[in-house]
């Protein structure tokens, strides 16, 4: 089964290298990826506390962000509060899906100097090798049933009043 489920990334993967390639050239989009997070390590620079803290309230931030989203769909009351949390995960998830990586790993790992992704501890209890590959196909998967869940989620909410 896991195989049948590997080869749909794979092709999921493979789709989205070839829509990308169509629209803008690999080299460019590393050079734009780079210069995104260049800018945003000089801001956080400017801060007064040291680079280490910065990177680990970064990395917390981005292990606690998809609990938080999903405490905010739930909490919030209006129907506008919940289009914009809606709003920001779809800009985050395209901006993945472009770059094929996620900025803020990208940051991360930029201050505090490692190769650790929020998706590793997952590909070590699965057994799976920790490579770029395997941290596409599992983070595409999981990004897809989270977006999924949590426009479900909102339809639930204000079109049965759950």
């Amino acid at each position: 089964m896991f195989g049948h489920i590997d080869n749909m990334l794979e092709g999921f993967v493979n789709l989205n290298a070839s829509i990308n390639a169509k629209i803008i050239n690999k080299e460019r989009k590393k050079e734009i990826k780079n210069k995104i997070v260049d800018w945003m390590c000089e801001q956080f620079e400017k801060l007064p506390i040291s680079k280490n803290s910065i990177g680990i309230l970064i990395r917390s931030f981005h292990m606690a962000s998809p609990i938080g989203f999903l405490l905010l769909l739930l909490l919030c009351q209006n129907r506008v509060s919940c289009l914009f949390v809606l709003f920001v995960l779809v800009i985050i998830a395209f901006s993945f899906f472009f770059f094929d990586t996620c900025m803020i790993s990208s940051l991360e790992n930029r201050i505090i100097g490692d190769e650790f992704n929020i998706i590793d501890p997952v590909l070590e209890v699965l057994g799976l090798e920790i490579s770029f590959k395997n941290r596409l196909k599992l983070s595409y998967a999981i990004g897809c049933f989270y977006i999924t869940a949590m426009f479900a989620i909102y339809y639930l909410r204000f079109h049965f009043k759950i």
